[in-house]
């Protein structure tokens, strides 16, 4: 566990998307190297966000929401129009989490 003033970091909080404040300065984890990626997805029981079925059970579950959504704003129509869907998709976009999967 690394000690930043009065708050922790623990290992769980280190992933690439993640953002930590670090005496009262805030740190995007943009990337890590081959070896931390790997350790991180062989020790998915402590990195969560390397834990690509749940990441992807996640995502999809998210997608089915955002379904559900563009579904109730159709409902009643025949069809919709494409403009109409590119319109509803700003209120639907905040359903989608950003839970980054690193592939080899």
């Amino acid at each position: 566990m690394l000690h930043c003033g009065n708050a922790s970091i623990c290992a769980q909080d280190l992933y690439v998307g993640a953002t930590l404040s670090v005496f009262g300065r805030i740190f995007e984890l943009l990337d890590a190297d081959e070896y931390t990626y790997t350790y991180m997805e062989n020790n998915s029981h402590i990195f969560i966000m390397a834990d690509a079925d749940a990441t992807l059970t996640g995502l999809r579950a998210q997608a089915r929401d955002m379904t559900h959504a563009l579904m109730s704003m159709a409902a009643g129509c025949s069809s919709m129009a494409w403009h109409a869907v590119w319109a509803a998709m700003p209120y639907c976009m905040p359903l989608l989490s950003r839970m980054p999967v690193h592939t080899h």
